[in-house]
């Protein structure tokens, strides 16, 4: 749908130029923007006990950002471990029961009532036991998520809770802290109509940035709307992560 849609509007945009003069090659520039921003919330409520991450930080994948009081989480936990392991002699013995019990039955010892009464006990039982290891999988799962850690190697951007704050995220998630990807930024560059047509996804490109360029690829393509009249593409490139750039920054664009 998005690469027929995409076709469409491309050629609306070739009709304007039937008419359009013949220019010279245009000169390019765009603006930094930050690559992959994404705002990371606490998905489970609670008291904010440590806030490690700090804006302009870079993280590895995994380091965490910010972290809530853990003790209730922990405690729910060993409530749910201990709930498992009071059921699991109870399931022990309403298996033993039922294998028992078909024995008997087997050899007409038994009646199919007191059969079906033996089945009943294993299958409570059994269900009480996938009930409690169901509720410390999700105990366990709390736990985790009280840590916000870094999905990927990222510098943190902002970050908007402190310890001691109470978090509610039961029914709209707030963000915590906003991080955009290390080592990589994006370049929004404004293009004229007939310059639009012609680029696609993928494309080679290379910016300038103080006279120290760098590869990049075309990775998204911005359609005219209501909100942005005219048409422009996305470069992403990869720089060395000692070097910092800051968004806003005006920088030339060359494409092949």
């Amino acid at each position: 749908m998005s690469c027929t849609m995409s076709n469409v509007i491309r050629a609306a945009l070739a009709t304007l130029l039937v008419s359009a003069p013949v220019q010279a090659a245009e000169s390019l520039s765009g603006e930094l923007r930050w690559a992959g921003q994404t705002r990371l919330s606490f998905p489970v409520s609670g008291v904010v006990s440590e806030v490690p991450a700090k804006p302009g930080m870079q993280v590895a994948a995994g380091e965490v950002l910010a972290r809530l009081d853990a003790r209730t989480f922990e405690t729910r936990r060993q409530r749910a471990q201990a709930l498992l392991d009071i059921g699991a002699p109870v399931l022990a013995e309403a298996r033993r029961e039922l294998e028992t019990a078909a024995d008997l039955h087997a050899r007409t010892v038994i009646s199919d009532y007191e059969l079906r009464d033996a089945e009943l006990a294993f299958e409570a039982a059994d269900a009480t036991h996938r009930r409690n290891l169901a509720e410390l999988e999700l105990a366990a799962l709390a736990l985790a998520q009280s840590e916000l850690r870094a999905p990927r190697p990222a510098i943190v951007l902002t970050v908007s809770v402190q310890p001691g704050e109470l978090v509610v995220s039961r029914f709209r998630a707030q963000p915590h802290v906003t991080i955009a990807m290390a080592g990589q930024m994006e370049v929004y560059v404004p293009v004229s109509v007939t310059t639009f047509l012609a680029v696609r996804l993928g494309d080679p490109a290379r910016v300038s940035i103080d006279k120290q360029e760098y590869a990049a690829e075309v990775v998204a393509l911005t359609l005219p709307s209501a909100e942005q009249p005219g048409a422009a593409f996305v470069l992403r490139f990869v720089h060395p992560p000692q070097e910092r750039f800051f968004p806003g920054t005006a920088v030339g664009v060359e494409l092949p």
